[in-house]
């Protein structure tokens, strides 16, 4: 887990385990515009 962490983080991309909070910055709402697929 902690290298997929580190691959991720080396690209650029903020990453944090389920159920980890993280600081975040900005405005009081979420913009999510993807899909995220659990069927796996």
């Amino acid at each position: 887990v902690d290298l997929v962490v580190q691959v991720f983080s080396d690209a650029g991309e903020t990453v944090a385990q389920l159920g980890t909070v993280i600081p975040a910055e900005g405005e009081h709402r979420v913009v999510y515009n993807g899909h995220l697929d659990l069927a796996l």
